[in-house]
């Protein structure tokens, strides 16, 4: 789908108000009952719909403005496909509903989208699971595998929670209508009272059977393997919602949504700030006193050429730019950040021993040099 943001003709700050006001707007312009002779309104209709299924929605939006992209499927750059026309009018009836002037009484769809009776059907509950991502796949992006549990659909009923063969009808009691009206007498006079009918509870029909598999729920207990499209560059905490994979609906409603949240594995190497990476080089006296040029390992499996000058202090970091992590939808990449830490031997020659205690004798009564960064701020690069 296109940028929703130009398809409702708001810009990327605007508040929920105007984009629902943008959308009334156009939607009323585009209506297909309000353009019986344009061949392309009814597309037109869809599209502005779906655009604002996905501002309207805070978890979608976000998931727009960090990726670019919401699906219904594990892709998250699959575009949300499937969005059809009864999609489309349902989104309208939400954005009109409570809307005073604007409701249309007969104009669109002629007041016949309201039931007598309130449907069995329920939405099945959105979902939130996590699964565990690397830092190489977090450079790279990756597919991976996930199994959850979820209420699926009854397979012997196909989710209607009816009996195969079993006849559905109008409620006796209420005829149809779902609610009761009780009359009492009181000392101010009779009051009315609407209730739920008892016998059907509010949905109008009785049903001859149940199905017996899934008693009448229309889903059972089960689990679910989807791929997961990891964007490159995702941070600990960030997520995709998956339309249509939470738990199914009771008895043939609409599925939840799925959240999959993005949960970052440390690495035995590397500290990640940011797009950043940071890695602790071990180095030996005499590398940071003399100067060397050592080779310094990458994410990437390569590694870099670092020279390291003389009289190098505990701490000091290194930038080498270009090799951290991606950022989200973008080519460019965080630095690796380099610091100084030196190593202290444990276990000396006896050789090694008087090399050490002439180095001491020969600076004795020198004063050390005063370090000009602050030892704290080394220590937090170091601890990082």
């Amino acid at each position: 789908m296109r940028n929703p943001y130009e398809i409702l003709g708001v810009q990327r700050n605007a508040s929920a108000e105007d984009i629902k006001k943008a959308y009334r707007k156009r939607a009323k312009e585009c209506h297909p009952d309000a353009n019986p002779d344009n061949p392309d309104a009814e597309n037109h209709f869809k599209e502005l719909s779906e655009a604002y299924a996905v501002l309207s929605n805070p978890q979608k939006r976000q998931q727009f403005d960090t990726f670019g992209a919401t699906g219904r499927t594990a892709d998250p750059f699959a575009g949300m496909g499937g969005f059809d026309i009864s999609d489309a009018l349902r989104m309208f009836m939400e954005a009109f509903r409570g809307g005073g002037g604007d409701q249309f009484g007969g104009g669109f769809f002629g007041g016949a989208t309201r039931s007598r009776g309130q449907s069995r059907a329920r939405k099945g509950r959105d979902l939130r699971v996590k699964i565990e991502v690397t830092l190489d796949e977090i450079l790279n992006g990756a597919e991976k595998k996930l199994n959850y549990a979820r209420r699926t659909v009854c397979k012997e009923c196909g989710g209607s929670g009816v009996a195969p063969g079993a006849m559905e009808t109008t409620c006796p009691t209420c005829r149809g209508t779902g609610q009761m009206r009780t009359v009492r007498s009181t000392m101010l006079g009779s009051i009315s009272t609407i209730i739920t009918c008892p016998d059907c509870g509010g949905t109008g029909s009785k049903v001859d059977a149940y199905c017996k598999k899934c008693s009448g729920e229309g889903r059972l207990d089960g689990h679910e393997q989807i791929e997961i499209s990891v964007p490159r560059g995702v941070s600990d905490g960030n997520y995709i919602i998956i339309e249509g994979k939470g738990n199914a609906g009771i008895a043939g409603g609409p599925p939840g949504d799925l959240a999959v949240f993005f949960e970052e594995i440390p690495h035995e190497r590397f500290n990640r700030r940011g797009n950043d990476l940071y890695y602790r080089f071990p180095m030996r006296f005499s590398q940071v006193a003399l100067g060397d040029e050592i080779e310094v390992p990458t994410l990437d499996g390569t590694t870099k050429k670092l020279k390291i000058p003389a009289g190098t202090q505990f701490g000091k970091t290194f930038k080498i730019k270009g090799y951290g992590l991606p950022k989200v939808q973008s080519k460019s990449r965080g630095d690796l950040i380099v610091s100084a830490f030196i190593t202290t031997p444990t276990r000396l020659s006896k050789r090694e021993k008087e090399i050490y205690r002439m180095l001491d004798k020969a600076s004795d009564g020198k004063q050390a040099e005063t370090q000009n960064e602050d030892i704290l701020e080394r220590f937090k690069d170091i601890l990082t």
